[in-house]
């Protein structure tokens, strides 16, 4: 089997790349080791630029429909609202969408999990990456799948969307410098009641730490994160009543996390193309749009290089059609594009 792009993760990151490939007419081939998509509370916010890329793509519409904009953010000290910022139409004028969109991880891989099919794509799941070999002109991969059989693929690029554990990342032996954060954070999704502005976020800020409300789709509907109480680290078979009263909720789902903050060390040379690697902690989730803007940019170029663009724009222009924050090129006559910096 040959294939242009070999996307090894079929998280946001992985699905947008797939559809932004499908796009641009690239034959791209999506896999992943998971039976399906991720169930657990995952990222809430979506922000303006995001947005913009998706609506290029088709299905900034659908993202819409299915979320709402945040209209404020609301801060709580010992129980006593103090503050509320203003979001609403913070960036009127400036976009389309003028506002934080609060849309679900799981919602967002949906939409575009869907979307491949417009390019006749589908994500081949219970499909593992064994075994990485790079060539001076492909890649040479061999996949395990559902049945346990070994099947070599040879792709012109293989794209590590896989995750702060990427089998990509250390199959070419890229550290990930990083290190654990100092707390560990809860994840639940909840119904809830209480003095929680509707439609908002709210952070109830503690002195030893605090608990942020995002608001979900449903009655009472709450997405809660938190610094999980020291009391509570060492505690095996943790449950989210463990945390009652700190959080007065019903659970519908519960997750902890000690996420690592760090990036992988990104380098070019002979085959290697890679993209930069960020894990966050699940309050900021900045790493969330932050990769699917950057790989809407790697698309692009992917696209330009396999279709060996030439011609002469002068020095340092953005070629016509890139996006916005896509990289500067340099380009001349009758030489292929290649890039020289990148303005993110």
């Amino acid at each position: 089997m040959t294939t242009d792009v070999l996307i090894v993760g079929a998280g946001p990151t992985g699905l947008m790349l797939a559809n932004q490939l499908g796009r641009r007419g690239v034959r791209a081939t999506i896999i992943d080791r998971h039976s399906g998509p991720a169930q657990e509370s995952r990222a809430m916010a979506v922000q303006a630029r995001t947005l913009e890329i998706y609506d290029r793509l088709g299905v900034a519409a659908q993202a819409v429909a299915l979320g709402a904009p945040g209209n404020g953010a609301n801060i709580w000290v010992r129980g006593r609202k103090r503050a509320r910022v203003p979001l609403q139409e913070i960036g009127e004028g400036v976009s389309p969408f003028p506002y934080v969109l609060m849309l679900g991880q799981d919602d967002n891989e949906r939409i575009l999990g869907a979307h491949l099919r417009r390019w006749n794509m589908d994500v081949q799941w219970n499909t593992e990456l064994v075994s990485l070999e790079q060539y001076p002109d492909h890649v040479r991969v061999t996949l395990t799948g559902p049945d346990g059989q070994a099947r070599v693929v040879h792709a012109s690029y293989v794209a590590g969307c896989d995750g702060g554990r990427s089998a990509v990342r250390q199959m070419n032996g890229i550290d990930f410098v990083g290190e654990p954060y100092d707390h560990v954070f809860f994840v639940a999704d909840t119904e809830a009641t209480g003095p929680m502005v509707p439609n908002e976020l709210n952070s109830y800020l503690y002195k030893d730490g605090f608990n942020l409300f995002f608001p979900m789709r449903g009655r009472n509907g709450w997405r809660v994160i938190g610094i999980l109480p020291e009391t509570l680290r060492e505690r095996q078979g943790l449950a989210f009543e463990d945390l009652l009263p700190i959080t007065p909720t019903n659970r519908r789902e519960f997750a902890t996390t000690d996420r690592v903050r760090g990036f992988a060390r990104v380098y070019q040379g002979g085959t290697d193309r890679l993209a930069p690697v960020t894990v966050t902690m699940p309050v900021t989730r900045g790493s969330f749009t932050r990769s699917l803007r950057n790989v809407a940019i790697s698309s692009w170029i992917a696209a330009a290089t396999r279709s060996g663009r030439r011609g002469s724009l002068g020095m340092r222009q953005p070629l016509q059609g890139a996006p916005r924050g896509a990289p500067h090129y340099e380009v001349a006559s009758d030489c292929r594009v290649r890039a020289t910096s990148s303005v993110l």
